[in-house]
């Protein structure tokens, strides 16, 4: 159910130091999206479990630092899009939010293999997996 939608604190479900595969995979199993402020897609290991499980990832762009205030502003602006972004793909993908409110699909991960970028096959040859 979109339209009812719950935000949950990472505190309130992870314990600290908690690693982005396994966030990623607990998300994958209650089916929930991924709202981050940091680069996480670009862990190897994330990439493959969001593929793998369909973890819709949104990523809070902002110029600085950010009270966690004014994160939950920007999606509470950003609702309708992330919504209607949630409802137009079914695949994984990492999508940013800017404080505005606008959402934009910057990756998607049809396949593991498949879908990676140049800089993340990249990353695959230097350290030998992903």
């Amino acid at each position: 159910m979109l339209d009812g939608w719950t935000i949950i604190a990472h505190r309130d479900s992870f314990s600290p130091g908690t690693s982005d595969k396994d966030v990623v995979e607990r998300c994958g199993e209650e089916g929930w999206a991924l709202v981050t402020c940091d680069e996480m897609r670009y862990t190897p290991e994330t990439m493959v479990m969001m593929a793998e499980l369909s973890v819709p990832l949104f990523r809070v762009v902002t110029k600085r630092e950010t009270h966690f205030v004014e994160v939950l502003a920007t999606l509470v602006k950003a609702r309708t899009n992330i919504i209607s972004t949630l409802r137009k793909n079914c695949t994984a993908f990492v999508a940013h939010i800017h404080t505005g409110g606008n959402v934009k699909v910057m990756t998607r991960y049809e396949e593991p293999a498949e879908s990676l970028t140049d800089a993340q096959l990249k990353t695959k040859r230097k350290f030998g997996r992903l």
